[in-house]
């Protein structure tokens, strides 16, 4: 009866994605879709989102069978597509093709992906459920292909894995040789699709005939809800053989492929009830003696759609010191985990060798060939940063292990800014990111041969030459110089959602290798060019009056002057305020250093401001006219004013108020610009001499201040707005 009034039931949802996935946090969307054949009487379409996963297995047989299960709920959300009529009444749906379109939230949370086994699965499904009176009701499931997001270029998924074994081959009681394996793969995480390169390094000193294998292994495992049983399945993904090593050969260099799947299941590791994890076996296999075997367990990840990273693996294996590798040779005493198949030997742990087993190094991690890389520069003792046109010197310090071969090695100087937040609109978040780039100039020790002499600048050493690309065990030593441009560039700076950096990077490149690099940041600060001494020199004053009502009666007014408007770190800041308070209470001035943070990204502003020093005056008793000088000290770690960049903006306020009791406080605001202490012998240079007709302040002839209501006999000063250099001034994003 269902189907012959229900036609052409659909549940379609609205792709977020080529793969058709979703994953916490997100909108599910999409429309319920079906045709009627006549009139229809509904009470409800409702919509249900499930998770779950379950386990079970059975182990034994006849009377001691038993079976193990074991389901946990990973979410449930309800909710209403169509609702009954007023008063209960069902609502009566016309016959023809009916669209009902739905959304629902995935919460946030450390859930499990899609996963579908032989004992067990993880399913996430959507029920549209149809109920119509005096029917059972018909729920229509489909099932959600759900993905926990996992980025693989996380640092800890990209250190590559390397390791080395042997073991002594014997023939009877005697001992014909010993055979040595050491390999590595470029890093931990994987995609799904990608193939993963192993290097191998084989040696055969016996009087067999060996071959190295390498499996790609999924491993499944299924736990009881107490956890005290398990099962495990093992499954193989892809496998190749590799050439066989005759007896006594010396060492062989080979290169091993497997490929991945592309419908492989993610790695799970956050699920109670079942995990599934990947690893690669590479063996070497000799007949009539165990394998000697070498085991690298992956990461199987998503690309990188959430920035955040869910930590995976930590546990897994041995400890993250001894390099995510672990170790399986032939031998007696030695523990045996639960889960290795018989065949392969015994698993051998860094520290379970039994006292006289003559086998040695059965686990280590090869040593890595480069020991270290750092790059460094020399600073001057007599300041703490640079400035336009000042040189830089420096090295590049690489230190190895063995003799190799290098691609490339250099050493890049570079400054840029960059800004980036986000914002919450509704269900959608906004990424809001600008970028500006200053200089990049590179410098070659050794050039990549493949790359052309004019786009790369290739330095020498001390006699001339050219450095080779073969470097020897030990350390070695590359200098550098380097020269601010004379462009105009902002001062170093750090705030809250952006940042200018200066830094030096370099790079080491090797054949099959993760590429090896180090950077340093360089502090530097803005000069002080000539055309900018006028606006740093030149005086603000404003004054300000306030009539008091209510609890107050009277009028007060203020009349506040500060000599100069830039000032150097350390600095002090001199305001002479005249204040009348003609009221009848006492009033405090008061005295406030504000820094404004401004940063800009994609005709969006975002706005961090912060009081940095505070002061107050002695108080003024009612009916009372004083004027007062406060000296406030610039901190000595303020960083400089930056007004020439054009995706962030650090200003600075100082703000002069008087404090009356119920009533709003009068305030006046002036914007200061701060200079690094760089800066001082250049602004030093550049003051004027002090002449005898100038008063404290730089004004010719001032004249005594008076009365609030009249205007002062010497001009203010002109606006800032019309040098560029500072926004309005109330242009302050709400803050007093």
């Amino acid at each position: 009866m269902f189907e012959k009034t229900f036609k052409d039931f659909n549940i379609n949802f609205n792709v977020l994605n080529e793969n058709n996935t979703f994953s916490s946090g997100e909108l599910v969307t999409g429309q319920v879709s079906f045709e009627l054949s006549k009139p229809t009487k509904i009470r409800a379409i409702t919509i249900c989102l499930t998770g779950k996963a379950d386990v079970h297995w059975s182990s034994g047989s006849g009377k001691n069978k038993r079976t193990y299960y074991a389901k946990i709920d990973l979410l449930n959300l309800k909710s209403v597509i169509l609702q009954e009529g007023a008063v209960g009444r069902e609502t009566i749906v016309p016959p023809g093709r009916h669209v009902y379109p739905f959304s629902c939230q995935l919460p946030h949370g450390n859930f499990p992906s899609s996963f579908r086994g032989p004992h067990g699965q993880v399913l996430y499904n959507l029920t549209v459920g149809i109920d119509r009176p005096w029917h059972v009701t018909k729920d229509y499931v489909t099932q959600m292909n759900f993905v926990h997001h996992v980025d693989s270029n996380q640092p800890e998924l990209m250190a590559s894995l390397s390791g080395s074994n042997s073991m002594s081959v014997c023939s009877l009681s005697c001992t014909s040789g010993q055979i040595t394996m050491t390999a590595s793969i470029e890093k931990k995480g994987f995609l799904r699709g990608e193939t993963i390169r192993i290097f191998c390094d084989f040696g055969n000193a016996s009087s067999r005939t060996v071959t190295p294998k390498a499996k790609l292994k999924q491993k499944q495992k299924y736990f009881s809800r107490e956890g005290i049983q398990r099962r495990l399945f093992v499954k193989n993904l892809d496998s190749v053989t590799g050439l066989p090593i005759s007896a006594h050969s010396s060492e062989t260099n080979a290169e091993m492929l497997l490929n991945i799947p592309a419908d492989s299941t993610l790695t799970i590791s956050n699920c109670s009830l079942l995990q599934v994890h990947y690893e690669i076996e590479l063996s070497l296999c000799l007949r009539a003696s165990p394998n000697l075997i070498m085991l690298f367990p992956i990461v199987l990840c998503d690309l990188p759609l959430h920035p955040h990273y869910l930590g995976l693996l930590s546990h897994y294996y041995t400890d993250s010191q001894s390099g995510w590798c672990k170790l399986i040779n032939g031998g007696g005493g030695c523990k045996y985990p639960e889960d290795t198949p018989s065949h392969c030997g015994r698993v051998l742990h860094c520290c379970s060798l039994g006292v006289g087993d003559k086998r040695e190094n059965f686990f280590k991690i090869m040593p890595s060939t480069v020991q270290s890389l750092m790059v460094t520069y020399n600073n001057d003792s007599e300041k703490n940063a640079f400035t336009n046109g000042d040189t830089v010197t420096g090295q590049v310090t690489l230190e190895v292990t063995k003799d190799f071969k290098a691609e490339s090695l250099y050493v890049k100087f570079k400054g840029k800014a960059e800004v980036l937040w986000t914002e919450r609109h509704g269900q959608t978040t906004v990424t809001y990111h600008s970028k500006d780039k200053y200089f990049s100039i590179t410098h070659y020790f050794i050039r990549d041969e493949y790359a052309t002499a004019d786009d790369q600048s290739l330095l020498t050493n001390q006699y001339g030459q050219t450095y080779g690309n073969l470097l020897a065990t030990g350390t070695h030593v590359f200098p550098f110089t380097f020269q601010f441009p004379l462009q105009e560039m902002p001062s170093s700076f750090t705030g809250s959602v952006g940042k200018i950096v200066y830094l030096l990077e370099t790079k080491l490149n090797r054949s099959m290798r993760i590429r090896t690099k180090d950077t340093i940041k360089i502090p530097f600060v803005t000069q002080v060019v000539p055309t900018m001494m006028q606006e740093i020199m030149t005086p603000q004053h404003d004054s300000k009056d306030k009539k008091l009502h209510l609890l107050n009666s009277g009028t007060v007014a203020m009349d506040v002057k500060i000599e100069k408007s830039g000032f150097i770190q350390g600095e002090g800041l001199k305001v002479v305020a005249t204040i009348q308070n003609n009221s009848t209470r006492e009033i405090k001035p008061k005295y406030c250093i504000y820094r404004k943070h401004s940063f800009f990204a994609r005709g969006k502003r975002r706005l961090d401001t912060k009081d940095l020093l505070k002061d107050v005056g002695d108080p003024i008793p009612p009916s009372a006219s004083q004027t007062v000088e406060r000296v406030i000290t610039i901190p000595h770690d303020l960083e400089p004013s930056i007004l020439n960049c054009s995706i962030l903006k650090a200003e600075y306020r100082v703000r002069v108020y008087l404090d009356v009791k119920y009533a709003s406080d009068p305030e006046i605001k002036f914007p200061i610009l701060i200079l690094g202490a760089l800066t001082a012998p250049t602004v030093a240079a550049s003051l004027p001499s002090t002449e005898s007709d100038f008063g404290p302040f730089g004004y010719q002839n001032p004249t005594a201040w008076g009365t609030f209501s009249q205007p002062q006999s010497y001009d203010p000063p002109p606006p800032y707005e019309a040098y560029g250099m500072y926004p309005s001034l109330m242009d302050n994003g709400g803050k007093p």
